[in-house]
């Protein structure tokens, strides 16, 4: 990734709290919304010059060779599991109410996501971060997101993700909120709200995270939770929570090790006012 990009999505984190014209906004008749008078599926190119594409995955097949760096999708519930793969440096938001299936990411690198319901109903996952082991994927920002019904995870982190941040989106009715698997991290996952899943976060011991300022709520068992590491190592320096809220949480309590939110706490270190957190 060049330096002009890493610059570029720097910017995009620090303006994430804010209204940026780089990203929709929930009212379709916004002006940065106006393009939906196009077609469903827009995307801009670094000419400045939009196409329409009958799918969302065949806005994402074309990134490279319509040079996009934008795909805007319009208002409407798509029956769409599609697959970003192999590219870097877009954009992905949803103009107004849009509903997809789910998500997944393959070998892509500074990607933003914002904005989309994600009825994953069916489906293992509702933003997948790989098909396994064997894809990275870097510096992906997923805001302003409600994913809800999967049968797995509603976001799942795979191996050898790295910087990957989750602010702003709603995580309920998944079997896990947001789940990792083995060596992965930074990930930050902040101003979020967990309810009514199984599990809220479920971290392997490997991955290093920081959670801060979310929501946790109604889940039937443990809000967050992580392994012990393969070789028994106590990894707890790893993950770092700051400032989370936890509210009638179903877990069970064994003194000295678990509470009714957080499983395995003798693993998880919550040093609000000590630990520095990953700041990207």
């Amino acid at each position: 990734m060049s330096h002009s990009w890493k610059i570029i999505f720097s910017i995009a984190l620090l303006l994430s709290a804010s209204q940026s014209i780089l990203f929709a906004q929930d009212d379709p008749g916004d002006p940065a919304c106006q393009v939906c008078d196009l077609g469903d599926i827009l995307g801009l190119n670094r000419a400045g010059e939009w196409n329409v594409y009958p799918s969302i995955q065949k806005a994402f097949l074309a990134v490279g060779e319509d040079d996009l760096q934008r795909v805007v999708v319009c208002p409407g519930f798509y029956e769409e599991v599609p697959v970003m793969a192999h590219f870097s440096d877009l954009i992905f938001e949803a103009c107004g109410d849009v509903t997809i299936q789910g998500l997944t990411l393959k070998d892509v690198d500074n990607v933003v996501i914002n904005g989309f319901t994600i009825d994953a109903s069916g489906y293992w996952q509702g933003i997948g971060l790989g098909f396994g082991s064997s894809y990275e994927n870097d510096h992906v920002l997923i805001r302003n997101c409600d994913i809800r019904n999967s049968g797995g995870a509603g976001v799942q982190l795979r191996p050898w993700n790295h910087n990957v941040v989750l602010e702003n989106c709603n995580f309920s009715n998944n079997v896990h909120g947001v789940s990792s698997i083995l060596y992965g991290g930074p990930y930050i996952i902040r101003n979020c709200t967990f309810e009514d899943n199984s599990l809220g976060a479920v971290m392997a011991a490997e991955t290093t995270v920081t959670l801060e300022n979310n929501r946790f709520s109604g889940h039937e068992y443990f809000a967050i939770t992580r392994a012990r590491s393969w070789a028994g190592v106590n990894l707890s320096h790893w993950i770092t929570l700051r400032n989370n809220q936890f509210e009638n949480n179903g877990g069970y309590t064994v003194p000295g090790t678990h509470d009714a939110n957080l499983g395995n706490f003798h693993l998880i270190i919550d040093a609000s006012d000590e630990q520095p957190g990953y700041t990207p």
